[in-house]
């Protein structure tokens, strides 16, 4: 990264001292706690020397803790556009602020200029990648976060945006490797290790504990590469409490909580590195399996069988908000009222899978329809997974309750944003994860009202047919691999 004079022209000596005067100050209160005299500070020294390369690092760590917000955007914005030769300081905490906003899309102008100015900042071109795939452009992002990861390979941020374009192509094999950077984001709490790691050889008798990490969906998706593991090894997998439950039918697999105690072990690794320990592409098949993998026999399952026996009509499940704390959730989550247009549709009775549901959500619901909501009874995802397993049919947003589904090989149709995860793929309806789910793609980023609409009218066309069952709803692999039969 370019280090720059605080004062390059050398002149106005009374503001050049002022800015160095506020930029103590602002050292001193971010370093005593105080964030918000330090953004003060720190704004201020960058409005009267737009070129304070240390103030403009401060600023950018200091509203990347406290929230970034349009007032923010337009500091960076202000000091791009009055400076002839705008510093890369100034340019990095636009697009900063930019991209924590959804806004890179609206910059592209001045990314372009700034790319011009500084070709071979790293930054800026994972800015730019990330700004080619907020614009359905995900080939040439591709190649800009590569350009990235090669101009600093030292940033574990940059090789992970390539793994999750390769893996979002379908490029699994430097996908899994460059994932395994996931590791090293300093953002990410180090899991202090219990035994050495495993380098994915196999050896009779070795016992190994495979961890979770990331989000239920995450352990969901990646539990079905278990499967593929040595068969005379010993395998211990160690999940969050409420999905011991869901896993503990797994064959040949002892399943624990975090807090239990573990049994002796001789290796260890990560969940979510089994697809790059085990070597697994596309290729290999184990990647395009889309059956079923999971399954629940469980009282509480014919329980909500009997329950739901005389529901009239299609078996709808829905669930529209992801966590609330995961940094994009206020792209893939859709509000409950734009989504309750879909109880207008006839011959539907709708089912909540949503987990803590607002008050306000659940009335948005029941002002339009009935509502079946018996959440309250849900603890473990063994819980939803007997409900989910007695539906005809799960829509939703990309949350640990559309993987579910799809593992138990229900038919979900998936409402997506765009850019969607990798896991979903750059491009097309279906998934090579889950051969029961459909996707509904958002055609224009951020809006939900033509996805909402299309899957109104494919719910319409599905319940005219008065079909007694919702195998229609899946594609005929998963109706023949999957196993599952609703209705």
């Amino acid at each position: 990264m370019m280090v720059m004079d605080p004062d390059p022209a050398g002149q106005h000596s009374g503001r050049s001292t002022d800015a160095h005067d506020l930029l103590r100050k602002a050292l001193a209160a971010r370093a005593s706690g105080d964030l918000q005299g330090a953004r003060d500070f720190f704004r201020t020294v960058v409005d009267i020397n737009p070129a304070s390369l240390p103030a403009w690092e401060g600023l950018r760590q200091v509203d990347a803790k406290l929230g970034w917000t349009r007032e923010i955007l337009d500091i960076g914005l202000r000091a791009v556009t009055r400076e002839s030769r705008p510093p890369l300081a100034a340019y990095l905490h636009l697009f900063a602020a930019a991209d924590q906003l959804g806004e890179l899309s609206s910059h592209q102008d001045a990314l372009a200029t700034a790319l011009g100015a500084f070709p071979d900042c790293a930054l800026l071109r994972h800015y730019h990648g990330v700004l080619l795939e907020d614009t359905d452009r995900p080939t040439e992002a591709l190649l800009q976060f590569g350009r990235a990861a090669s101009l600093r390979p030292d940033v574990a941020e940059f090789h992970l945006s390539l793994a999750q374009s390769y893996l979002s192509h379908g490029l699994f094999k430097p996908g899994w490797r460059e994932f395994e950077w996931r590791h090293r984001l300093s953002r990410v709490p180090r899991r202090a290790p219990r035994a050495p790691a495993w380098d994915g050889q196999a050896g009779p008798g070795k016992r190994l504990l495979v961890y979770a990490e990331q989000g239920r969906g995450d352990v969901i998706q990646f539990s079905r590469f278990l499967r593929a593991l040595p068969p005379d090894m010993s395998v211990t997998l160690e999940v969050y409490d409420d999905l011991v439950e869901l896993f503990a039918g797994l064959p040949g697999v002892r399943v624990v909580g975090p807090s239990a105690p573990s049994p002796p072990i001789d290796v260890e690794c990560s969940l979510l590195s089994l697809p790059h320990l085990l070597d697994l592409s596309r290729s290999g098949g184990a990647i395009v399996d889309g059956a079923a993998y999971l399954d629940v026999s469980t009282p509480s399952r014919r329980s909500w069988a009997a329950r739901l026996a005389a529901a009239p009509g299609l078996k709808v499940g829905v669930v529209w908000q992801g966590n609330p704390q995961f940094g994009l959730d206020q792209r893939r989550s859709i509000p409950a009222a734009a989504l309750t247009s879909l109880a207008a549709v006839d011959g539907l009775h709708i089912i909540n899978l949503q987990k803590n549901a607002h008050p306000d959500d659940l009335a948005s619901w029941r002002a339009v329809s009935p509502l079946h909501d018996g959440m309250d009874e849900v603890r473990t995802f063994a819980d939803t997974a007997a409900l989910v397993a007695n539906l005809d049919l799960v829509v939703g947003v990309d949350t640990a309750v559309i993987h579910l589904s799809g593992a138990l090989g229900v038919p979900t149709w998936l409402l997506n944003r765009t850019p969607a995860h990798w896991t979903w793929q750059a491009k097309g309806d279906h998934s090579i994860w889950y051969d029961s789910v459909r996707q509904f793609r958002q055609t224009t980023p951020g809006d939900w009202t033509d996805v909402i609409g299309r899957v109104a009218h494919a719910l319409t066309a599905l319940t005219s047919k008065r079909h007694p069952a919702a195998a229609s709803l899946a594609t005929p692999a998963s109706r023949s691999r999957s196993g599952h039969e609703a209705g």
